[in-house]
């Protein structure tokens, strides 16, 4: 797992999705992204879900995709508070 670091976020954690394995990866960012929307309209404090934030890419989008045709997408690190 890679780490990286930035001003104004926790450090966020990058994943990729190879196209073998993940043949629409945007599909996977827009079910996330209605996870996401819909963990945002409850109540914070019936909500025991922690889902990690995306962050998006300088152009706005929410993958990126490399010169070898892999896509990146980039989430906000979750800190758990200790007890």
């Amino acid at each position: 797992m890679i780490l990286i670091w930035s001003q104004r976020h926790h450090p966020v954690c990058p994943a990729t999705h190879k196209s073998h394995v993940f043949p629409e990866p945007e599909q996977i960012m827009t079910n996330l992204i209605m996870l996401n929307q819909h963990i945002a309209q409850k109540i914070s404090a019936t909500v025991k879900l922690q889902i990690p934030g995306i962050l998006k890419t300088l152009d706005n989008s929410t993958i990126y995709q490399d010169e070898h045709g892999d896509c990146w997408r980039a989430l906000r690190f979750i800190v758990i508070p200790k007890v």
